[in-house]
């Protein structure tokens, strides 16, 4: 099943038997793999145009690759990547030469 969110989506495995009224995310379950040591966290260009329409701001594909080459090269670890993040570099990026 895939869960949509924006441009974001995430592929997930449901156990057991569909309560009423659907499935809502705190019924999501996942296997533990114990040689997994590490996680990944994908930003799509797509959502930073997604975000950018939400804003009223059109962006290139372009332009949203620029913005996440521009997020991964400068990120700060202690606050991560988030909508906020995300803003900021883009008002950052377009008002850059």
């Amino acid at each position: 099943m895939r869960i949509q969110h924006g441009a974001t989506s995430i592929q997930v495995k449901y156990i057991g038997v569909q309560p009423r009224g659907g499935w809502h995310p705190m019924h999501l379950t996942r296997r533990r793999n114990p040689m997994n040591k590490k996680i990944q966290i994908t930003w799509h260009i797509e959502d930073v145009i997604y975000r950018g329409k939400e804003r009223g701001i059109n962006l290139t594909e372009e332009e949203a690759i620029d913005i996440l080459d521009t997020l991964k090269d400068n990120h700060d670890s202690t606050i991560g990547i988030n909508w906020d993040v995300i803003d900021d570099v883009t008002d950052f990026r377009l008002d850059a030469p």
